[in-house]
């Protein structure tokens, strides 16, 4: 009995230290309170076949807009971070697309991954061996338009941040008899800046980190105190 206390309390030490290594090892050190993420964003909007001096010409106008946006990480819990972004400049000065200040806030769990969808972050241990995420897909939808959707986003191998992104959406319609208008936009997604700050004792990990450490010393003292008033644990 006094051997299977013993074997517990060993098996409890080492499965904290399994559980904090792994968890040290899946999560990249850059995601922590205060860290960035600047992006240059460019959406391009180009229409052909619209008939010069038509009604359609009101409506179907190439556009190529610019926006400056931020992605700062501002909480952590133990399966997720909350990202804040904002618009901090822009060449779109009627705000159609862009608007310095516009804000929102969004989750993106550790263990993201693009089965997900594309995101600025994806968990290093589930990026494809060269680190380029590419896909496509087209059709004609209900309405009888012809599309083609496609994507190609690179994630840094070490940190799982994004890097490029270009997606491409055409779309083809038939108006009237002598109208067929296909539309193309255009988004592109690179980093121009990003941080990491020294690390705080506020942060989600080093929290844990403290708290690893007590539960350790725990189970130390608990097989000490057992030790020394059982001396026929042998």
């Amino acid at each position: 009995m006094n051997k299977v206390y013993i074997s517990i309390l060993s098996i409890l030490l080492l499965t904290s230290i399994v559980l904090y290594s792994v968890q040290a090892l899946v999560v990249p050190d850059w995601i922590q309170k205060g860290s960035y993420l600047v992006y240059d964003v460019i959406r391009i909007t180009r229409f052909y076949g619209v008939p010069a001096g038509s009604a359609y010409a009101l409506y179907f106008k190439n556009t190529t807009y610019w926006g400056r946006i931020k992605y700062e990480i501002i909480s952590l819990d133990e399966n997720e971070f909350k990202v804040l972004s904002i618009v901090i400049d822009t060449n779109d000065t009627l705000g159609e697309v862009f608007k310095v200040g516009e804000n929102t806030t969004f989750t993106i769990p550790y263990n993201s991954s693009l089965k997900q969808g594309v995101s600025i972050y994806i968990n290093p241990e589930l990026l494809p061996e060269n680190n380029v995420y590419v896909n496509s897909t087209s059709g004609i939808d209900p309405y009888g338009r012809i599309y083609n959707f496609s994507i190609e986003a690179r994630f840094d191998p070490e940190t799982g941040i994004l890097e490029h992104l270009e997606a491409t959406s055409r779309m083809t319609a038939q108006f009237d008899v002598n109208t067929t208008i296909t539309g193309i936009t255009i988004l592109i997604f690179d980093l121009v800046e990003k941080n990491k700050p020294e690390k705080t004792t506020d942060s989600f990990f080093s929290t844990n980190m403290w708290l690893f450490a007590a539960g350790v010393l725990v189970c130390i003292a608990a097989i000490a105190i057992y030790l020394v008033y059982n001396k026929n644990w042998y």
